[in-house]
């Protein structure tokens, strides 16, 4: 078995340093340090704080999608889109490319976006059209 990522927490040092140890004993490890990025999540940890982001996550996935022009909106749905999502006309001509935006979006909600789960959730019942 091989595993590329794992990130150890506890709430004493001396545990951390334990169980590193014990693991160590059993399986090749290298041990990275504090942690900064994992999963396209970037971790900012001070001594009281562990704040997260998918900030260049985001930015990838707008210049992937080609929406490197759009005007940020600080209301993550439109409440037009109930309308939109109404009609029969396609929302993308490319279901592959919708369902790959849509997972892309369900990634960043999971991880740190959570206030935009009523829409991606809302736009994730149109896969199939």
């Amino acid at each position: 078995i091989w595993v590329d990522d794992i990130i150890i927490a506890g709430s004493s040092e001396e545990a951390i340093v334990k169980f590193k140890e014990n693991f160590g004993k059993k399986f090749k490890i290298k041990d990275l340090g504090i942690l900064r990025w994992f999963l396209g999540i970037q971790f900012d940890v001070t001594p009281n704080i562990i704040s997260m982001n998918q900030t260049l996550y985001c930015q990838n996935i707008i210049n992937r999608f080609g929406m490197s022009d759009c005007v940020p909106r600080t209301n993550p749905c439109d409440p037009s889109v109930y309308e939109l999502l109404g009609q029969e006309s396609e929302l993308c001509e490319d279901k592959t490319l919708y369902q790959e935006i849509i997972g892309s979006l369900l990634y960043i909600m999971i991880g740190t976006r959570p206030d935009i789960a009523f829409v991606v959730t809302l736009l994730s019942r149109f896969m199939n059209k």
